[in-house]
């Protein structure tokens, strides 16, 4: 098979011929696109487009594949873990494919649902008739129904899908569903507006989205009436501000509780109206306006045929789609948020294992609000001594400082962190010690500390800090290239003994020897760094809040490959697991922590996952699969 560019004249016309597979990945490889006359260039076009849905079709194929694995390997185990095999496998996908929790949720949840259940659509999108956003749709506004109704809307919709539009398709569909069932529909109608929520994502000009989802349509369309009639009686009154700008700030505003201006908050209270040649084209007018209530009607327009209206818009790149927070099987995902702070999670990995006041820190199942089983079946409730603490399912040992208490140790009426071993406030406390003299007389003075030093005995300076961490962090840069070369080379010996006949060890055991391997060379240059550094090891399971605040510097977010989930909300997780009577168990010192959302915290406690820390700061994952992926301390702000 040459390389060179097919020639022009050796190019067909009849593009839309050829079936979407490797022999079209070919020719659109060696096709000169500059030597195509203009139809047979829009043919090579469509004939790319076929080629990418077939692509995409088996990387869903391979998703549904991984996952009916995972789920017959664990039905042989009878041991209940604390992660469950669905989550797992989504993180998974997600390191494999280096996206975000909720995108590769989107894929197991669609990767299922077609290869198993919507057949018709599995097989339009193979053959390149649809593309992977339509077979999407498909999927989504079936969800739900009872097999026997949507297969019965599946055929009589899918012959039109390929010349459908994504908005136009959503909208034959759920009109085709309306009228199968009526009830089916508004039940889903219902269902949708349990999970309302609002979401909010980064843009990359630095700005940020806040957004409502699944709000009744009707309540939409009266606020976006409301904010118009307001934006533009503003305009009349002098504004200079665009009208869209205007609603934006208007929208702001009510939220945090701004005064609005008099001639808004004229309009706003007693619900005036403006007049009707003042709005433009696609804006509410003031027929729109109940005169009597003030309240907004709501009017139905016309939108555009081709335009999503506000409540089907498909998620642009970088919105709530592809942050999504991992929904149960067989469900779309959604975007959750922190029960603590109330913001939404950074991965969007959904409220798991959250802390209520009723249990202090005992880890509860999403789905029945009940404590987590260990192995054994005894719940991983806390004690008063380990407030807080998640606990290993295996050895009943608390996890490093899970759930929000994590390295404090309050004290009913102090509020100071205390030693673990003698009781006593810590002299590194972040915060200051408060004392009670009477029931309503709290006199708050400053924490005594001492004076952290470096190794010679000067005292410890920011600078001297940063320097230190920068070295750290390049020393670790450094050994992450060489692991990943040393890797590389012991993969290629692997493959070279297997074509001279020999059977290779598995990829993963294969891998995880090597792992260990320069884990275990690399012990005496961990301990000299740590004494050089002044980093010794802490005596007592929980990090004292100067060792916590040294590994929140480090690392910004949770270290799951693709995890953004900030550090404030991780538990510090010892990454050997914590027994310093035993040689070679782990230690609190800062070469063996470091954060870990709840989430990947349970993953990484499963025994078909590991993780290494053969560096401070140097963190390298193995997938059950065999494969790794390193994180390095986040760069310098």
């Amino acid at each position: 098979m040459t390389t060179e560019t097919v020639p022009a004249e050796l190019c067909w016309a009849e593009w839309a011929e050829l079936p979407p597979g490797p022999e079209l990945g070919f020719r659109l490889a060696m096709v000169d696109l500059a030597a195509l006359p203009d139809d047979e260039l829009t043919g090579v076009m469509a004939a790319a487009r076929r080629q990418t849905s077939w692509a995409q079709s088996v990387e869903l194929a391979s998703v549904a594949e991984l996952a009916r694995r995972r789920q017959a390997e664990e039905s042989l185990e009878n041991v209940r873990w604390t992660s469950s095999t669905h989550e797992r496998l989504v993180d998974e996908v997600a390191a494999e494919l280096t996206v975000p929790s909720g995108a590769a949720q989107e894929l197991v949840w669609l990767a299922e649902a077609l290869t198993e259940r919507h057949l018709r659509t599995w097989s339009a999108l193979v053959s390149g008739l649809i593309d992977y956003r339509r077979a999407k749709v498909v999927v989504e506004v079936l969800d739900g129904l009872d097999d026997e109704l949507a297969d019965r809307i599946e055929s009589k919709v899918i012959a039109d899908a390929p010349s459908q539009t994504v908005t136009r398709l959503r909208a034959l569909l759920k009109r085709a569903v309306k009228k199968a069932d009526p009830a089916a529909a508004e039940e889903k109608k219902k269902a949708a507006r349990r999970e309302r929520r609002v979401e909010m994502w980064e843009n990359s000009s630095g700005t940020a989205d806040l957004v409502g989802r699944d709000l009744a349509a009707e309540d939409v369309e009266a606020i976006m009436n409301r904010l118009s009639a307001v934006a533009r009686a503003m305009r009349a009154d002098g504004d200079q501000r665009p009208v869209d700008a205007i609603r934006a700030d208007l929208y702001r505003d009510l939220l945090r509780g701004v005064p609005l201006p008099e001639a808004a908050r004229v309009l706003y209270d007693d619900g005036s109206t403006v007049p009707a040649e003042d709005a433009a084209p696609g804006e509410p007018s003031a027929t729109e306006w109940d005169a009597a209530s003030g309240e907004p009607s709501v009017v139905e327009r016309d939108a555009d045929p081709g335009a999503p209206s506000a409540t089907e818009q498909d998620a642009t790149p970088g919105g709530p789609s592809s942050v999504g927070q991992d929904a149960a099987p067989g469900k779309p995902p959604v975007v959750g948020r922190d029960v603590v702070s109330g913001e939404p999670f950074a991965d969007a990995t959904g409220a798991v294992g959250t802390v209520s006041d009723a249990d202090a820190g005992a880890e509860r199942d999403a789905a029945s609000g009940e404590p987590f089983a260990d192995a054994t079946g005894a719940v991983g409730t806390v004690s008063d001594a380990d407030a807080g603490a998640e606990r290993d399912a295996a050895s009943g040992e608390p996890f490093a400082d899970a759930a929000d208490a994590v390295g404090t140790v309050s004290d009913a009426d102090a509020g100071a962190e205390r030693d673990a071993a003698s009781g006593e406030p810590s002299a590194d406390a972040a915060d200051a010690v408060g004392t009670v003299s009477d029931a309503d007389d709290v006199t708050v003075r400053p924490a005594a500390r001492r004076e952290a030093r470096t190794p010679n005995g000067k005292a410890r300076t920011p600078t001297y800090d940063e320097a230190v961490a920068e070295v750290e962090r390049l020393i670790a840069e450094a050994l992450a290239t060489e692991l990943d070369r040393h890797l590389e080379d012991v993969l290629a010996t692997a493959r070279r003994e297997s074509r001279d006949g020999e059977r290779p060890v598995g990829r993963a055991l294969l891998v995880s020897q090597a792992v260990a391997a320069m884990d275990k060379a690399l012990e005496g240059l961990r301990d000299t760094w740590c004494a050089a550094t002044g980093q010794q090891a802490h005596d007592g399971y929980r990090p004292p809040a100067a060792m916590r605040r040294r590994i929140e510097r480090r690392h910004r977010t949770c270290v799951f490959p693709t995890c953004n989930r900030r550090v404030v909300a991780c538990d510090v997780d010892h990454t050997r697991p914590y027994d310093p009577a035993v040689p070679g168990g782990g230690r609190t010192r800062a070469d063996n922590l470091a954060p870990l959302c709840r989430r990947h915290h349970r993953t990484k406690q499963h025994r078909t996952w590991w993780l290494v820390q053969p560096f401070p700061g140097l963190l390298v994952w193995i997938t059950p699969a065999g494969h790794w992926h390193m994180v390095l301390p986040s760069p310098p702000e």
